[in-house]
């Protein structure tokens, strides 16, 4: 005879939308893949394209060049900002840069209301961003010293980044 099957209904499952993330034209079927670092590939049949959707915590950080002016930083000094210059590896660009993300030494926001801008900053033929932090909210969160760690994170499109320098903060001397 035949061998006997039983079902064995598992628990309710309710599905709740949490959002929509844009998976290009034409999204037509996916796989998800749990191996290593959880991602999720969406088959654009109209576009001819995969769309790679991870998870920001689960996938490794974005390494970003970062560059601060002044590198020495004069407490005492009455300029209104510190500029930090991020430049992604290719194939990111600084247009993939989420300013409402960045913070620099995990608190100080960008000044949105300064000026930003996309170009060439250290002229080396890769696109940089370069944005603004207020240079007093800046001073709260550096300590006095030589070689002083400075670190910038955010989102760089769906994904984590990290860049990391180290300035010199001083204090003028009073006369």
């Amino acid at each position: 005879g035949a061998p006997a099957s039983s079902i064995v209904p598992g628990p309710s499952v309710v599905l709740t939308p949490a959002g929509s993330i844009p998976a290009g034209v034409g999204a037509g079927g996916m796989a998800v893949d749990l191996g290593g670092e959880p991602r999720l590939f969406v088959a654009n049949k109209v576009a001819g394209t995969v769309t790679i959707i991870g998870f920001p915590d689960g996938l490794p950080t974005l390494p970003v060049q970062l560059s601060m002016t002044p590198q020495t930083l004069n407490l005492k000094s009455m300029g209104r900002w510190v500029k930090v210059v991020l430049e992604p590896e290719p194939p990111a660009v600084p247009e993939d840069f989420v300013l409402e993300s960045i913070r620099l030494n995990g608190t100080v926001p960008v000044d949105l209301d300064a000026p930003h801008s996309i170009g060439d900053d250290d002229h080396d033929g890769l696109p940089d961003l370069s944005v603004r932090f207020l240079r007093s909210a800046v001073e709260l969160v550096v300590p006095e010293g030589d070689n002083v760690p400075v670190s910038v994170t955010g989102m760089l499109g769906p994904r984590n980044f990290a860049g990391t320098a180290t300035i010199n903060v001083k204090r003028r001397k009073e006369r």
